[in-house]
């Protein structure tokens, strides 16, 4: 099916990390019918078609109504009373040029079942239950890919059928695992081991496939299904008749498509079978499927949910689910409280809850069309009735009313204070990429910040590759602010909201912007950061001025939301991930064994070819600009022979022409590829082995091979195309795109002879733990006469000045990885797999390349709208100040599919003595005046039971008692100690302390206020 389909990698680049190019093209060649464009199904029709498939048909003649305003973010409020497919449409088909986006109207009871065969999928948001009985039986006769969707009130349900056999060509979207092999037994079963503390992390019933296998060859390109013995060892089966193992291998994971059967509408209602997410909340699910069904059906028999907060309308719709519950296959007792307010609040939605459920049915129609990731199984289930208030604060009942505005479909569910204090809300937004764009729609849906203040800060510009996901954006924002632009289309969904707009990075060198007091001044900090240092700036910001901060993230399919709130959870910081592990310096210098080294390896040389060199050149240049004093400074700072030869030969090598540039392409290519394998293979030949007897070249070593320069091999070629165009680049030589001809470029570089390099002294590192190539001993043959230094200096000093006289400079090159005429991307791909190739490491492509080389981080829109409706929902509990037990960290991936809730880690408290203890959150605020030193350090031992050691205010000490005059000052006032301005009364000090019996004391923050209260 996939065919030759055009997939744009310059727009798509980040989610085809997460897809993969099959499934793109699956998808690039499907239509979608989507049913129903209320909150939920707007949602998950903007996910679908940033996407990528082929068209999306919208059905919905429903007129638009206030109550849509608080969900549906494409209708405005001018647009009351029209067809809501119709007014959305334009709006979703700006979204991606590749899609067409249609409409059809009439009713589905209306549309023979031919219409429905005509799609690769078909997704009915909130249908009526005879609506979705009939497609649903459709669809699952025919093999299409169903998918159902209902947001009603503080809940919301997801109902999933791909037909009775539905093929899953990559369960998870991992890449394989391969396992380096030390030893296989030969026994029945056979037992492999892995390379000692490498954990080989398979399941059972996966398979592997041998190679480089020595002794037991029988291995070598066959496949087996394993069994786990313990992390580090699987069995394969008999063994016994094969030869010996005699060292080497790698066991690399076989995706094997699975089967899946799917049951249909009718029957999984009976006998729902429910993915869990909150453990905390075990019986809520059930509860709310019969609810949904109940309340279904009486929107279906009465042309009308039931009427907000109308009791007569909970009886039925109790009745309903009595009835529905009683046909279940398996007995419930109905929790008639939950029924009763879901039909209570089943007029309105949560845009939280859209959002949420919008980006996992996306995600799940997008599985269906393309077979990539494991398919729901088959129903799962959200609720927040923790926001809905407690009886006592639900009269009068009119504070659940519809005004005729666009919060009528929230306020039905959360009352008119909790919407006004939402709307009084100072909240600050750090990041406008795709989470920030998402939390931003979430926050004007809400009337968050419409009688406050929201504020969004990013430092970046619009690129092309943002509009697959960052949704608020088009083409002709490219290039513009990002947090312009998003302010600017999300005041088009609530003209109301209160939105600044900032374009100032979030660090120190901003704090006189962002200083304490405007942090204090907030209510809430969003992070919607792709860095751990950003995230860890923020959090210490939100710490030290008591805001709770929210914090997400997704990478792919994955997703995480944290909720910080002072005095009540831990701090980001304290339950971060551990920083990724590097590799290790001779690792990426000798031994690749993985193609990341090689890559990595490749995006280093580009560095220092064609940033670093020509940086140190303009260097050069400019101290030589007066020769005399050039020279006086080199000689100042006494080099050695290398680093002046090395100074020299910047400046002799410098290209002024094609052929230059040609040249220092090959001797590039010479010395990466032939003198450096050379060596290595000299100081360690195949035969060589370790201190303690064992072969050197034993996995995860890699014994390469030296290649020769091939005009004709296309990695070759490339190499010297790419590299010769950055070298032109980077010392100013000005060349066509004519001049750029592989072939030529190859046969000029062929007929180029590079000398061979003389490295007796060259130190190569085998210890993983060092960090450069630098020995002790490596400068004894680099010291210089004072003679041989003064003649060096003075030649080094006369050829730069030469070269500086004529006003040349070199232009190095900043990487970028998104703009693919630049050639970097192309030279580090070129590089990196003529390296993979001599190390017998599966070369990679261009797009693989990048994502590693670029660091780029994968990203979906579909897991952006679910993480950041999770996260909206812990926006509305946070500015409500609801307990700790209410509030919902959340983990998720997509791919399995899997979502889990737990409460937030509380926040660890430390005792300083037996009646006093502290959390990070504490803070000692002194209001006792301007006491005398000795009155304040009593005060410290009386009331807290600790004895202050130091007082430091800024850099300068106030008071210790190892300063000679310390007991003239205790009489002091402390206003006579500190440094004081006028009109400020508190000073934030650091003190030390110790406990009554002599030992250190770590305690919080203080501030001394000098006027007592």
């Amino acid at each position: 099916m996939e065919g030759d389909v055009s997939i744009d990698q310059d727009l798509y680049s980040r989610q085809l990390y997460v897809l993969g190019l099959n499934a793109m093209k699956r998808m690039a060649q499907s239509s979608v019918l989507i049913a129903g464009l209320d909150g939920v199904g707007v949602e998950l029709a903007k996910n679908v078609i940033l996407a990528g498939v082929k068209s999306v048909v919208l059905m919905d003649d429903t007129p638009a109504t206030w109550f849509d305003l608080s969900t549906q973010f494409y209708i405005r409020e001018s647009e009351i009373g029209c067809p809501r497919a119709a007014v959305s449409l334009p709006r979703l088909a700006e979204l991606n040029p590749y899609v067409s986006v249609l409409h059809e109207v009439g009713a589905l009871s209306s549309k023979p079942e031919t219409f429905f065969q005509q799609f690769q999928a078909v997704v009915l948001a909130s249908p009526d239950p005879s609506d979705a009985l009939r497609i649903n039986h459709i669809c699952h006769s025919k093999g299409i890919p169903f998918v159902m969707v209902h947001a009603r009130g503080f809940v919301g349900g997801l109902f999933v059928d791909f037909g009775a056999d539905f093929e899953v060509n990559d369960r998870n979207g991992e890449e394989p695992i391969e396992c380096m092999i030390s030893d296989i037994s030969q026994n029945n079963p056979g037992v492999v081991k892995t390379v000692a503390g490498r954990r080989h992390g398979l399941d059972d019933g996966d398979r592997v496939r041998f190679s480089e296998v020595q002794g037991m060859v029988e291995l070598n390109g066959r496949e087996f299904p394993i069994k786990v013995m313990d992390p580090y060892s699987f069995s394969i089966g008999d063994t016994s008749s094969m030869s010996p193992y005699g060292g080497g291998g790698l066991a690399v994971e076989v995706k094997v498509p699975a089967h899946v059967a799917f049951r249909d509408l009718r029957s999984a209602l009976k006998q729902p079978e429910i993915s869990l997410m909150d453990f905390g909340k075990l019986e809520n699910p059930l509860q709310t499927h019969i609810g949904l069904v109940a309340v279904m059906e009486f929107r279906e028999q009465n042309g009308r949910f039931p009427a907000p907060w109308s009791e007569p309308d909970a009886e039925a719709v109790v009745t309903h689910a009595k009835k529905f519950a009683a046909e279940l296959l398996e007995p419930v007792e109905l929790n008639l409280e939950f029924v009763r307010l879901l039909s209570l609040t089943s007029a309105g939605q949560l845009s939280s809850i859209t959002a949420f459920l919008g980006g996992v049915a996306a995600q799940e129609t997008l599985k269906g069309i393309s077979g990539k990731f494991t398919p729901l199984r088959q129903w799962m289930f959200i609720d927040a009735i923790e926001l809905v208030p407690p009886p006592e604060n639900r009269a009068p009942v009119q504070l659940f009313a519809p005004r005729g505005d666009r919060l009528d479909g929230q306020r039905v569910v959360i009352g008119q204070n909790y919407c006004d204090l939402l709307a009084s809300a100072q909240v600050f937004v750090v990041g406008s990429g795709a989470i920030g764009c998402e939390m931003l729609k979430n926050l004007a849906l809400a009337g968050v910040g419409t009688n406050g203040r929201i504020t969004i800060t990013d430092n970046d510009l619009i690129e092309k590759s943002n509009l697959n996901r960052q949704f608020l954006f088009r083409t002709h924002n490219i290039g513009h602010p990002k947090s312009e632009s998003a302010a600017q289309a999300v005041v088009l969904m609530n003209g109301s909201i209160q939105i600044d707009s900032h374009t100032h990075k979030v660090c120190e060198d901003t704090e006189h912007i962002y200083s304490d007091q405007w942090w204090s001044q907030q209510h809430l900090v969003i992070n919607a950061l792709d860095n751990v240092q950003a995230r860890l700036y923020t959090d210490q910001r939100c710490v030290k001025n008591l805001v709770p901060l929210l914090e997400s993230g997704t990478m792919g399919t994955k997703g995480h939301v944290q909720v910080i709130v002072p005095h009540l959870t831990a701090n980001y910081g304290a339950t971060r991930d551990p920083p990724e592990a590097g590799i290790p310096f001779c690792t990426l210098k000798s031994f690749p064994s993985q193609i990341e080294h090689c890559i990595q390896w490749g995006r280093d040389k580009f560095n220092t070819l064609f940033n670093l060199r020509p940086q140190e050149l303009n260097q050069l240049l400019e101290e030589a600009a007066n020769p005399l004093l050039f020279e006086e400074k080199i000689n100042k700072k006494h080099p050695r022979k290398k680093e002046l030869e090395h100074s020299m030969k910047l400046i002799r090598n410098r290209p002024s022409a094609l052929k230059d540039c040609v040249r220092l392409a090959r001797e590039k290519f010479e010395a990466l590829f032939v003198f450096n394998v050379e060596y290595l293979l000299t100081r360690f030949p195949a035969d060589a082995k370790n201190t303690d007897g064992t072969l050197f070249w034993a996995l995860p070593r890699r014994i390469p091979h030296v290649v020769s320069f091939d005009p004709s091999d296309s990695a070759h070629a490339s190499f010297i195309m790419h590299a010769t165009a950055l070298f032109a680049k980077a010392y100013g030589v000005p060349i066509s795109e004519g001049d750029l001809d592989p072939n030529l470029l190859s046969q000029m570089a062929f007929d180029i002879v590079v000398p061979k390099p003389n490295w007796k002294d060259k130190h190569i590192e085998t210890n993983e733990q060092a960090s450069d190539n630098k020995k002790p001993g490596d400068a004894d043959s680099d010291v210089l006469t004072p003679e041989e230094r003064t003649q060096l200096t003075r030649d080094l000093a006369f050829a730069a000045h030469s070269v500086a006289s004529t006003k040349v400079r070199a232009f190095p090159e900043d990487f970028e990885k998104d703009d693919d005429r630049n050639h970097h991307i192309d030279f580090i791909t070129a590089a990196s797999n003529i390296r993979a190739a001599q190390y017998g490491i599966q070369p990679t492509d261009r797009l693989k390349t990048k994502k590693v080389a670029g660091r780029i981080i994968p990203a979906m829109a579909t897991s952006t709208a679910a993480i950041t409706g999770l996260a909206a929902l812990e926006v509305l509990k946070i500015l409500r100040r609801t307990s700790l037990d209410t509030y919902k960290n959340a983990w998720m991936n997509l791919a399995l599919p899997s979502v889990t809730f737990s409460e937030p880690q509380g926040c660890p408290v430390t005792k300083i003595s037996d009646s006093v203890s502290i959390s990070l959150w504490d803070r000692w605020d002194i209001q006792e005046g301007d006491l005398a030193l000795g009155q304040l350090l009593n005060f410290f031992k009386k009331k807290y039971h600790v004895v202050v050691t130091a007082i430091i205010q800024n850099t300068t000490l106030i008071y210790t008692d190892a300063l000679p005059d310390y007991k003239k000052r205790i009489p002091q006032k402390i206003s006579k100690l500190l440094n004081v301005e006028d009109g400020v009364t508190a000073y934030p000090v650091t003190m030390s302390f110790e406990s009554l019996d002599g030992k250190e004391v770590v305690g919080p923050p203080v501030v001394l206020h000098l006027c007592k209260k």
